[in-house]
């Protein structure tokens, strides 16, 4: 997943940012199997991680902030964990668990 990171972020990616690039892969891997009641390994859910991870790797800088601008270009943001729960949930992906009473 690192390496098709890198190769989405194009001139974006910053040589030497492996390191933290994999840990907001590992941070965000770990919120999806959360929300989703998957396992490791279930890849299931990597092109909505990826997303999530390019996102927060370009916001580097403005973290904390709502919204920014520059000249005539302004962004608003969403809190990347709220928008990969709510992705994942609205396609689906999330596992039901069941729970027999005894």
């Amino acid at each position: 997943m690192l390496n098709e990171i890198k190769t989405e972020l194009g001139a974006n990616f910053k040589t030497g940012d492996e390191t933290i690039l994999q840990q907001y892969i590992d941070d965000l891997t770990i919120v999806a199997l959360q929300c989703s009641n998957r396992s490791t390994g279930d890849t299931t859910m990597d092109y909505l991680i990826k997303q999530v991870v390019e996102s927060v790797y370009l916001r580097r800088g403005d973290e904390g902030k709502d919204s920014s601008s520059e000249g005539s270009i302004s962004s608003s943001y969403k809190d990347a964990e709220e928008k990969l729960r709510n992705d994942i949930i609205k396609n689906g992906l999330r596992k039901v668990k069941w729970k027999l009473l005894t």
